[in-house]
């Protein structure tokens, strides 16, 4: 006989508000169209509203077979849903 693991469900946080993953998620959408071509996006979560975003730039030199990726560009990101559904993005970096 199999045992049955009952997979706890997330609770949605008081008031309607976007669990940290779905605001990651947006905020990455959002972010794209400043993506040029041959960068790569990073974003990693630091606090509940608090994001370190950075673009990374690939480059393939002749005697390498993975590519080498470079930093252009970090920003620390404070992201907060307003209330018509719209994303407030204030830049934090010092």
């Amino acid at each position: 006989m199999a045992a049955a693991t009952a997979r706890p469900e997330q609770a949605e946080p008081s008031g309607g508000m976007p669990t940290s993953s779905d605001l990651r998620a947006r905020l990455v959408e959002h972010l794209e169209s400043t993506r040029k071509p041959g960068e790569l996006l990073r974003v990693t979560q630091v606090g509940r509203q608090n994001f370190r975003v950075n673009w990374l730039h690939s480059s393939t030199e002749a005697d390498r077979t993975l590519p080498t990726y470079r930093m252009v560009r970090s920003q620390f990101l404070r992201v907060i849903e307003v209330s018509d559904g719209t994303l407030q993005v204030t830049d934090m970096t010092r």
